[in-house]
């Protein structure tokens, strides 16, 4: 015989062996797409948390830019000593929070999204600084020169660009969130997909395994039935062989008498 015929030969009689070896490459296949979708997934959720902090996070330096100027701008038209509480709770706050944004995005965050945290720093210490001297002025009892450094719409343009800066560090973090969480849909669904293919290959394999199986046992008692027929056949003719050679003992015994 050839030997593509002995292979062909070798891989019938080794084919459970081989099945069984593919089967436990597709289920290890398997448990490699489980893992990854659920690292996907995790990965999805923690930046999730984090964006969700983030944005937060900027609001609350949003709004204590607000609580500031709220609370300088009340003292520069009442002269009210209680607007200045706020306005030092709010300042006290207000660029540490900026840093701890800044921090974050140093170590999880674009070169771009680092840029603008840094000029809303910036902002936040030039409007700082603008409500310093304006309420140092009242304090002093130049309450005219504090309203016209109020006037001058400066420090209104710096919370304006804060703010409009503050609202695309939101969009990115955004924007972000809808791409992990996209991957992660992404990375599932092929998983799926690929799943039901390695369903369907085990299933089609375990099949091959079942005929296989019949055809063997089958082809096994048709061996068995033969080697039955064939001892029957031999043991027949031993018989018709020993009556022949009696009968002919028989008639030459009758013949002498």
């Amino acid at each position: 015989s050839s030997p593509k015929e002995h292979f062909l030969t070798w891989l019938w009689r080794n084919s459970s062996k081989i099945v069984l070896i593919v089967i436990g490459s597709i289920i290890a296949a398997m448990a490699v797409l489980f893992v990854q979708s659920m690292e996907a997934e995790r990965q999805a959720r923690a930046q999730s948390l984090a964006s969700i902090n983030l944005m937060g996070e900027l609001r609350d330096v949003v709004r204590m830019g607000i609580e500031a100027e709220t609370g300088q701008r009340g003292y520069l038209l009442t002269n009210d000593l209680d607007f200045l509480r706020p306005y030092e709770f709010a300042k006290d706050r207000w660029l540490p929070g900026i840093d701890r944004i800044g921090n974050k995005l140093k170590a999880d965050g674009s070169k771009e999204e680092r840029e603008i945290i840094a000029q809303m720093r910036d902002m936040a210490v030039a409007k700082l600084d603008e409500q310093q001297r304006t309420i140092a002025l009242a304090r002093a009892g130049d309450r005219d020169a504090a309203v016209r450094i109020v006037s001058n719409r400066l420090g209104q343009s710096l919370m304006d660009e804060f703010r409009r800066q503050a609202m695309q560090l939101e969009e990115r973090q955004t924007s972000r969130l809808k791409a992990a969480a996209a991957h992660a849909d992404a990375i599932q669904a092929r998983t799926s997909s690929m799943l039901v293919w390695l369903l369907v290959a085990v299933l089609v394999l375990a099949a091959f395994t079942i005929v296989r199986d019949r055809k063997a046992s089958r082809a096994a008692l048709l061996t068995q039935e033969a080697d039955l027929l064939r001892q029957g056949k031999e043991q027949a003719d031993l018989v018709a062989q020993e009556l022949n050679h009696r009968v002919k003992n028989l008639f030459a015994v009758i013949l002498s008498l």
